[in-house]
């Protein structure tokens, strides 16, 4: 007898959707925090705890989102996300000031793991895996 399968094997749960605290204009493959009233806005300050990343389809074509706006988030598994320097593949990710992703440095909170390598401004693969960076002292 043959199985029958109905559903998806996959958690669909890995995006939300959080409206934009301002204008943004270009969102997509961002790093994306709550701001403190609990919309989303782009990470600003190197290494620190961010939600997840902006989709590569959030916004108009060019990624432009305006205040209350909603901001499709990727907040687990693997995804796209845009270079904010030089990374290599396997390297652990942080986010710099501009809500671009980095190699992480001692202390940072990591966002994930580089699938693939990549130049400044580059989308690169990532696999989503949050934790800290711990210093090697």
């Amino acid at each position: 007898m043959s199985k029958q399968f109905f559903g998806t094997s996959i958690n669909e749960s890995s995006t939300i959707n959080i409206k934009s605290a301002a204008d943004v204009a270009d969102v997509r493959g961002k790093a994306i925090k709550f701001d403190e009233n609990g919309n989303a806005v782009v990470a600003s300050t190197a290494g620190e705890v961010i939600l997840g990343i902006a989709l590569i389809t959030t916004g108009d074509p060019d990624g432009k989102i305006n205040t209350g706006d909603g901001v499709d988030i990727q907040i687990k598994d693997c995804g796209i996300a845009i270079s904010g320097g030089t990374i290599t593949a396997g390297a652990a990710l942080a986010v710099d000031a501009n809500g671009k992703l980095v190699t992480a440095t001692d202390g940072d909170f990591v966002i994930g793991y580089a699938l693939a390598s990549a130049e400044t401004d580059d989308f690169v693969s990532i696999q989503i895996s949050k934790s800290f960076k711990a210093s090697k002292a």
